[in-house]
């Protein structure tokens, strides 16, 4: 078992705040990720049009041209949590309204992607390119943070739909 089955070791505000988890964000460099992480429990090479997988347990790194382009969380996710289970090692999975909260202390703006939303779930994107998505009950589900988002910038720089003031 990979030290990232102990869900104690994953700061999810920080990775919240600042897109870095575990060390890793992206921009970094495959070496510098997989060195800082230890061996995967999968590993799946890029091809010519996908980029490499790289699975330990619910965090998910994707790499491009050696470059981390992705680094996700599957917070909610019923393997990892067990049926019914709403908390990550020893914190309560966060709700929107309290990730909105935390968002707003820090100074991170952040903004309702409404082409991502619907009936079923709600994303919002932060000003640091970290995307959430939150399931029926509001409960934080996935989290990603992405490097060399277009679509991010874009939202931002429109500044419509924001859910949270910046300092």
């Amino acid at each position: 078992m990979t030290a990232f089955r102990d869900l104690s070791l994953i700061d999810l505000t920080n990775f919240l705040i600042h897109g870095e988890l575990l060390g890793v964000r992206p921009g970094d460099s495959e070496d510098n990720a997989l060195n800082k992480l230890g061996p995967p429990e999968l590993y799946e090479p890029a091809r010519k049009s996908s980029p490499a997988f790289v699975l330990y347990g619910p965090l998910e790194i994707r790499v491009r041209r050696k470059r981390v382009t992705y680094v996700g969380l599957l917070v909610r996710d019923r393997q990892v949590l067990g049926e019914g289970q709403t908390s990550l090692g020893d914190a309560t999975i966060p709700d929107y309204d309290e990730i909105r909260q935390i968002l707003q202390r820090a100074g991170v703006s952040a903004f309702l992607d409404q082409l991502m939303s619907d009936d079923q779930q709600t994303v919002i994107v932060t000003d640091r390119k970290v995307h959430m998505a939150f399931d029926e009950e509001d409960l934080l589900g996935k989290v990603a943070c992405v490097w060399n988002d277009n679509y991010t910038d874009t939202l931002v720089r429109d500044g419509k739909h924001r859910i949270t003031d910046s300092k």
